[in-house]
């Protein structure tokens, strides 16, 4: 759902899935319960942000606050009022192709007016392996931006790890941060990664001979969001006679991942059967979204330089 809202007479209150007062009051007409708006539309199910919202507007709790109770008391309170820390991550990248660079915006959405956000932050940088590598702390004001850049830091390269950013915000479901990798000619992006792994995803690109011939390099970053160890299996299959082949790795907990999927996974599958188009699929043995691994894949083009990237 697309909508043009007018802030004055039709505030947006769900940013995540883009809808209006008047988009939830009219569902809610339809539809005669906050569960059903939230199943219908979403709404509430995301970042957070407007969870309390739609509490003060339909005076019921959102279905996923686990404890009524709780929510009940916090929502007595400003709609400002967000206790205790969220914490995301995002996975990191510093070698002779691409430099990473995190920002979170400490915004206020013009629903919460005049609110003060300020807030502590917390961030640590983590290696492959999942040992810590940086470890601070900073105070963000309202409105103000956060920025890690990898550039301004004395890091062993290459470099893969994780970000980890927790804030001790004031402001509730506002805020997320964005990792950008750059080599200085091209910046692709995503958000946070946690808590958004895949137990079991295929990766929508084909690969044959002719691609790996071609000027495009396909990489994969595969990130533990946990703090369990995570099994898992690389699958390369051929998506008409589904011959297969399978690699079983393990990683640690919130280690990370870099392959180049290309050199690693497909030659072997072209060398193997070189008339076959291949897929990639990947399995973790934790089957939860927040316990299983986050994918990104990257695609570069060697004759242009340009780097893309997508989040699983």
């Amino acid at each position: 759902m697309t909508t043009s809202a007018n802030p004055d007479t039709d505030p947006m209150l769900c940013y995540c899935y883009r809808l209006t007062a008047s988009d939830l009051r009219g569902a809610y007409e339809r539809l005669g319960s906050l569960a059903a708006v939230q199943e219908a539309t979403r709404a509430g199910t995301a970042c957070g942000g407007c969870r309390l919202m739609l509490h003060s507007i339909f005076k019921e709790a959102p279905t996923d606050i686990n404890r009524i109770d709780d929510f009940e008391a916090e929502s007595q309170q400003t709609l400002c009022f967000r206790p205790g820390n969220r914490i995301m991550k995002g996975l990191i990248i510093a070698d002779d192709n691409l430099e990473s660079t995190v920002y979170s915006s400490n915004a206020i959405p013009p629903q919460f007016a005049d609110c003060d956000s300020s807030t502590h932050v917390d961030y640590t940088l983590l290696d492959h392996r999942g040992n810590k590598v940086i470890s601070r702390a900073c105070d963000l004001k309202t409105n103000e931006t956060f920025v890690f850049d990898t550039r301004h830091e004395e890091l062993t390269r290459p470099f893969y790890g994780l970000f980890l950013y927790s804030m001790a915000r004031q402001n509730y479901g506002s805020s997320r941060f964005n990792v950008c990798w750059s080599n200085g000619r091209s910046l692709t992006s995503t958000h946070e990664l946690s808590p958004t792994g895949r137990p079991d995803v295929v990766i929508p690109i084909l690969v044959d001979k002719n691609f790996l011939a071609g000027p495009n390099s396909y990489f994969v970053g595969l990130s533990n969001p946990d703090d369990r160890a995570i099994s898992f299996s690389l699958c390369v299959f051929d998506v008409v006679t589904k011959q297969e082949l399978i690699w079983r790795s393990r990683l640690e907990p919130n280690a990370v991942s870099w392959i180049n999927a290309s050199e690693v996974l497909f030659k072997e599958a072209v060398d193997w059967n070189g008339s076959g188009k291949y897929a990639l699929r990947i399995t973790s043995t934790i089957s939860s979204l927040s316990g299983a691994l986050s994918v990104n894949f990257f695609l570069h083009n060697r004759l242009t330089d340009i780097w893309t990237s997508n989040h699983i």
